[in-house]
């Protein structure tokens, strides 16, 4: 946290399921909870209406009825429309090799944030489908891979960032 705070009167938030924050640092805590099992199926439901109660309740289960995590499948299942399903996107994030691939990894194999990996799993799942040829997922790796390269912990302003894509895309 000390390493990146911008300073200033600046606020962040900052998103943990650690509890545990020393008390020099001034935060301000908020606990939340991770959705109800109903809350997370109809966020699901969003993106894929046609989802059976079962699989919706199988995908809230595996990602831990966290938001952004339901939210991050909801859309890829989405963009997927019909070619996947429930099932193999569940083996697809249940699959070690996800983490092989992962740069948040430790050296025993978990997050820095100690917490589950049910975000990450998301975000990695959906990162490994992005197709080069497309034109939209080629403009998609162009501005990850620019991203990386900035300074990490920093606010980044999109108009940066699409100038470094060198594409003239917005």
């Amino acid at each position: 946290m000390r390493d990146h705070h911008p300073g200033g009167a600046t606020r962040v938030l900052i998103t943990s399921r650690n509890p545990d924050w020393p008390g020099d640092l001034g935060v301000q805590r908020h606990a939340l909870d991770v959705l109800h099992r109903a809350e997370s199926i109809a966020l699901l439901r969003q993106h894929r209406p046609e989802l059976s109660d079962a699989d919706a309740d199988a995908l809230a289960a595996e990602l831990g009825d966290l938001p952004l995590a339901l939210h991050l499948a909801g859309r890829f299942l989405a963009g997927l429309a019909k070619r996947w399903s429930v099932e193999r996107y569940l083996a697809e994030l249940r699959s070690p090799r996800l983490f092989e691939r992962l740069p948040l990894r430790e050296r025993d194999g978990t997050l820095p944030t100690g917490h589950n990996r049910d975000v990450a799993r998301s975000f990695a799942l959906s990162y490994e489908r992005l197709e080069p040829q497309d034109s939209e997922d080629a403009l998609a790796l162009r501005l990850l891979a620019r991203a990386a390269h900035l300074v990490p912990g920093e606010v980044l302003p999109t108009a940066l960032l699409l100038a470094t894509s060198g594409s003239g895309d917005t």
